[in-house]
């Protein structure tokens, strides 16, 4: 294994790019295969989804830290470059690392999970996938009544999570609150207590 190591680390320019390709295409296959084969042994549908995102966040580390110990030697010689760059990077990505630290807070601080009913600034609707930058939400309201579903997918930025309230519907208590309304017409409220109450 060490020499395996030793190896790949003194490959050309061009044999650590071949290398690399192929790396990223085994821990691709790989991580794909354990993505379908993983969740089958999961009975609950949300132990299936969080151990499919889990295998698929786990593969996109795993090709990092290969693509990191691959090129390890040029790594050090970058070091000051990639600082500033990343130093750029993080002044013109600013919005998708507000969106990634989101992520992180909703998934510690479980403001919300698949299958909750959320209101995210004006839009409401149920929680279908929380992706690593947006949720996605089935809406309800808008054009259709409060509590029917429009037909529209929104997927929001994660980031809005830390910016404004974020109202749980469903969190701690498996109902969704609603209210109905009754008409009764003048002659039915004197017949309908007895009908209703009396047998």
């Amino acid at each position: 294994m060490n020499d395996l190591f030793t190896q790949a680390v003194s490959l050309s320019l061009a044999g650590k790019c071949v290398a690399a390709v192929l790396g990223i295409l085994l821990i691709h296959g790989t991580f794909r295969l354990l993505e379908k084969a993983l969740p089958r042994r999961f009975g609950q549908a949300d132990a299936r989804f969080r151990v499919r995102k889990f295998v698929a966040f786990s593969g996109y580390a795993a090709i990092l830290l290969f693509l990191s110990i691959l090129f390890e030697d040029r790594l050090g010689r970058l070091s000051f470059a990639i600082g500033v760059a990343g130093a750029g990077v993080a002044v013109a990505l600013q919005d998708v690392l507000a969106s990634i630290a989101g992520a992180f807070s909703i998934g510690f601080s479980k403001l919300y999970a698949i299958g909750d009913r959320v209101q995210i600034g004006d839009t409401r609707g149920d929680v279908i996938d929380i992706g690593l930058l947006r949720t996605t939400l089935l809406e309800t309201g808008n054009w259709v009544s409060k509590d029917m579903y429009n037909g529209r997918v929104v997927r929001i930025p994660n980031s809005s999570v830390l910016k404004g309230p974020i109202f749980n519907y469903s969190q701690g208590f498996r109902f969704v609150w609603t209210r109905s309304k009754w008409c009764l017409q003048t002659p039915a409220i004197s017949s309908l207590p007895g009908k209703c109450f009396c047998g």
